[in-house]
């Protein structure tokens, strides 16, 4: 029978949610505790350390650097700590020889492994360079960049790495220019040419991030530049009225400095600049942009009026969400109801419990039961039951 089946299909779905909640449960535990062995091993081998000798120390650290590279390398770069100009001509040669080198590097473990070493050299520029010389580690960290071409032409970057090392190197761009005493009027100008000069659509941080360096004014500076060049793109339109390629780049810059700055507003100007009525896609787009800045009424201008049939279900999640943001929970909730006895999934179900008063939900839990009962797929029945 059709009561029989969905019993069956809850005891299966009861058993396997249990184990997959134990064996949660058990990996945070044990990641918890290997933390903390960890946190004890380093606090406990720093208290040895220094109780031992000074001439200890020096036999252990010579024998490493014989039996390790790294080590060895390392400890050259320190016997530099007070030359910073050797230092960074150091770093400079490894960055010269990476970019001369031909050698290609396969995906996954090969590509995985180049990319950390390439992080490894940003990281060590940061902690060992950029405290004694911010020009210079600004100047490696800008070398670097643009030579992202090397990077990706070298390696399998199918899981990302290589990128997530040159977003990396964006982020150390900034915090080392912050650190260079420069006129502030000349960043606006640099972050411009490096993100224009982007071929690989790995250096969006250089924008995204650029409050990490300018002010406001500095930023508002920035985005003046780019809603100039994105209006002369729309000027330069084909025979067929198509936009150029340079609209929609421009057009995402101004969309990573509106995160920068916070301001949707940035965003909403620049996409309607040239596309007066937006489509769904580009709606949703601006009201995520503006329930995530903390305005919800900006955002509910939106939403207002239906997005067509491939987006009107985003509209309403996003309707319904922005209702209970501004405490209107009895229309978020009737518009919940209506996607959850629509589709019956369980997720949704939880949506709509979040806005009901406590009060009502008995009521709205017998209400599911009867449904589920009365729906064709057991399988969907038993995970709301």
């Amino acid at each position: 029978s059709k009561i029989h089946i969905i019993d069956e299909s809850i005891t299966v779905i009861d058993k396997e949610t249990n184990q997959n909640a134990q064996i949660a449960i058990q990996t945070n535990i044990i990641s918890q505790q290997a933390n903390e062995i960890a946190t004890k091993i380093v606090e406990d081998l720093a208290g040895f350390l220094k109780r031992q000798e000074h001439g200890t120390l020096v036999e252990l650290l010579l024998e490493l650097a014989g039996d390790h590279a790294g080590v060895k390398e390392r400890l050259s770069r320190l016997q530099l700590a007070d030359r910073p100009d050797k230092l960074a001509s150091g770093f400079r040669k490894t960055l010269t020889a990476w970019r001369r080198s031909t050698k290609y590097f396969h995906y996954r473990a090969e590509a995985r492994e180049f990319a950390n070493g390439l992080q490894a050299w940003l990281d060590q520029i940061e902690r060992e360079l950029l405290p004694k010389d911010p020009a210079a580690a600004l100047a490696l960290f800008d070398a670097f960049i643009q030579s992202d071409g090397c990077w990706f032409e070298r390696a399998d970057d199918s899981d990302g790495t290589i990128g997530d090392v040159v977003r990396s190197a964006c982020v150390h761009w900034l915090q080392a220019a912050k650190r260079c005493e420069r006129p502030s009027d000349e960043w606006p100008d640099r972050l411009l040419n490096l993100y224009q000069q982007d071929q690989y659509g790995a250096r969006n941080g250089i924008l995204r991030q650029a409050n990490l360096l300018l002010d406001e004014s500095g930023m508002r500076q920035l985005v003046g530049q780019h809603e100039d060049l994105l209006a002369k793109a729309i000027a330069v339109r084909s025979i067929d009225q198509s936009l150029p390629h340079e609209v929609f780049k421009f057009s995402a810059a101004l969309s990573l400095l509106s995160e920068a700055l916070d301001d949707p507003d940035v965003r909403v100007k620049a996409v309607c600049s040239y596309s007066p009525e937006p489509n769904g896609l580009q709606k949703e787009e601006f009201v995520r942009a503006y329930l995530k800045a903390g305005r919800p009424l900006d955002a509910l201008v939106w939403l207002e009026v239906t997005w067509g049939d491939r987006y009107e279900s985003a509209r309403q999640r996003l309707l319904s969400d922005t209702l209970a943001i501004l405490g209107r929970l009895e229309e978020s909730a009737e518009i919940r109801r209506g996607i959850f006895e629509r589709s019956l999934a369980v997720i949704h179900f939880h949506r709509l419990l979040e806005v009901l008063p406590q009060g009502l939900h008995a009521a709205a839990h017998e209400r599911a039961s009867q449904m589920a009962f009365s729906h064709d797929d057991a399988i969907v029945a038993a995970q709301l039951l």
